[in-house]
């Protein structure tokens, strides 16, 4: 789940009352679905697929449990966040304001960007 339209690499939007439910049982209008691209300060690419646009969120949300579908180890520890897949070091990250965020650097800009490494996302590629 992405809150900004500008990282999206494609978007399409959405016009048929798609909804995602949110936590607190509210509901929330998806706007689009499109491909991410996380770079992390490793300079290794993740590329996320089929990833909801939704303006109304506060942060971008990436699913833990299906980066673990996919293949991909999480280690957490001592407020660090390492993910890799199979052997590869993919990049990392560290707690802060009660979740995990993700050390990745955007494409468009190089500044450090902070993303969340939970919630949702439907599928990843890695190449």
């Amino acid at each position: 789940m992405w809150k900004d339209c500008s990282l999206f690499k494609t978007l399409v939007p959405v016009d048929d009352g798609k909804m995602l439910y949110m936590g607190n049982a509210s509901t929330v209008d998806v706007k689009g679905i499109g491909q991410v691209e996380l770079v992390f300060t490793s300079r290794k690419t993740l590329t996320l697929n089929n990833v909801y646009y939704v303006s109304e969120v506060k942060k971008n949300l990436v699913s833990g449990f299906l980066l673990n579908m996919f293949g991909f180890k999480q280690v957490y520890e001592a407020n660090k966040y390492i993910l890799s897949k199979g052997s590869i070091f993919v990049g990392k990250g560290y707690a802060g304001s009660d979740m995990f965020k993700l050390n990745v650097i955007t494409s468009s800009n190089s500044n450090a960007m902070n993303v969340s490494s939970y919630m949702l996302v439907y599928s990843i590629s890695f190449p």
